[in-house]
């Protein structure tokens, strides 16, 4: 079963977008960090200041790309390189659900995680 990782705030994106230290209020699973990952350096290859954002929708979250933060956003800069903007008090366990890929945000007590299957 995959780990879960921390983010921390550490790197300048641009305006209005807030740094913080997350302490562990945002957890990734292994697979999720490989997403975002991936996300993040093929948007900015085409845009450097294009960012990951976490929203909430319907209940839920959804995740799209920007290169605009919203002022209530907050840069969460993970260890492996991706830099994901979201609301500062939003919590849980993003983790990675199929079919294709898909990122969703899981509730802290939730003890279910995704485990990529072998390729």
């Amino acid at each position: 079963m995959g780990g879960v990782a921390r983010g921390r705030a550490r790197r300048r994106v641009p305006s209005p977008a807030r740094r913080l230290d997350f302490g562990g209020v945002l957890a990734f699973t292994d697979w999720a960090i490989e997403i975002l990952s991936r996300a993040d350096a093929a948007a900015r290859r085409f845009n450097p200041d294009v960012r990951v954002r976490i929203v909430r929708e319907d209940g839920g979250v959804r995740f799209e790309l920007t290169d605009e933060p919203n002022p209530d956003d907050v840069a969460i800069d993970h260890p492996s390189g991706f830099t994901l903007l979201a609301p500062a008090d939003l919590e849980g366990v993003v983790d990675v659900v199929e079919p294709h890929d898909r990122l969703i945000l899981r509730a802290t007590d939730d003890p279910e995680r995704s485990v990529r299957p072998d390729h």
